[in-house]
């Protein structure tokens, strides 16, 4: 019995201990713990972008929010509810027309119940002027980008979320490796999206060009696109487009695709089907070439576009809005 009151003090010294030393690293205060108190301004600066062309942002956590400007200059502020040291802050530089903006140093802090790093905030305002290329990096946390006119626009996700509003881009890459990414109101000539695991969501896009790839995950868009090429190796991919496609590639090696299109004057399709299903809503079979409907060419009214359809394992459905 002694034993095991020795055992259970002993851990609660070291729990103690740890505790004082998280307090100190930190140099948090108790009434921190519970603490509402909201975030200030750490970090302030404008930029003059007349030599900038290219914009990199990296944030491995926390929040970042990028907004359009009101003035011609870059402007970027750091908020955090703590006091941060030199090296805990924002790290820009400037470099080859570009300027990099990347988190600084981890803050270690103490939370109720455990302890881990301090995250902090950024805003960051750019300027009405079509940048080369901004690109956006998250390892984890959260991300808002709005308002913004861009020239080629580049996301790439490791973990966490980022929201995408009202952005209009020649070219948007958007790279997810876990965590998801949502888009309203997008107008784009060429959008590229991966999904490696996790899900992209991509409301009322306009776009020339829609290409995506999912290889474990979910990708679900609605919107209108002429050229669309999409492929699944595992997961998922529904597409909602509001017009006739000039152009459709769809490709399944395992997992699913579900595209809807409008009612239209007709279209020429092809397929094939190693295993699994290829279904139309559209009547494509009365003019088949092949009767057990697992490779064939099909014809809806009078013809026209062409579209193309394989299935390794898995299944396409063609669906009639």
């Amino acid at each position: 019995m002694n034993n095991t009151k020795i055992i259970i003090w002993t851990i609660v010294a070291i729990l103690l201990t740890i505790l004082l030393i998280c307090l100190l690293v930190s140099n948090a205060r108790l009434g921190n713990i519970f603490s509402n108190e909201s975030e200030h301004i750490v970090y302030e600066e404008e930029f003059d972008v007349t030599n900038i062309k290219n914009i990199n942002l990296d944030w491995s956590s926390g929040r970042i929010n990028i907004y359009k400007s009101e003035s011609d200059k870059i402007r970027v502020i750091q908020k955090s509810k703590y006091e941060l040291k030199e090296d805990e802050l924002v790290n820009i530089d400037y470099k080859n027309e570009t300027i990099s903006v990347k988190e600084g140093k981890k803050k270690i802090g103490f939370f109720f119940l455990g302890f881990g790093s301090i995250s902090t905030s950024l805003d960051v305002y750019l300027p009405d002027k079509e940048f080369e290329e901004v690109y956006v990096k998250i390892s984890s946390g959260r991300a808002n980008v709005e308002n913004l006119n861009l020239n080629k626009f580049k996301v790439k996700v490791s973990s966490g979320k980022i929201e995408i509003r009202k952005v209009i881009s020649q070219d948007i890459e958007a790279n997810l490796s876990s965590g998801s990414i949502e888009m309203n109101d997008v107008k784009t000539s060429s959008l590229n999206s991966e999904v490696t695991s996790g899900k992209i969501e991509i409301n009322n896009l306009n776009t020339n060009i829609l290409n995506a790839l999912v290889k474990s995950g979910k990708i679900d868009i609605h919107g209108s696109a002429k050229q669309i090429d999409l492929k699944a190796t595992s997961g998922k991919i529904l597409v909602d487009n509001n017009v006739l496609p000039e152009s459709l590639d769809v490709k399944v090696t395992s997992g699913s695709i579900d595209v809807a299109i409008p009612e239209n004057e007709g279209f020429e399709a092809s397929y094939s089907v190693t295993s699994g299903s290829f279904k139309s809503d559209f009547d494509l079979y009365s003019n088949i070439s092949n009767l057990d409907k697992k490779n064939g060419e099909g014809k809806y009214k009078n013809g026209g576009n062409k579209f193309n359809f394989q299935v390794t394992s898995g299944k396409i459905r063609l669906e009639k809005k």
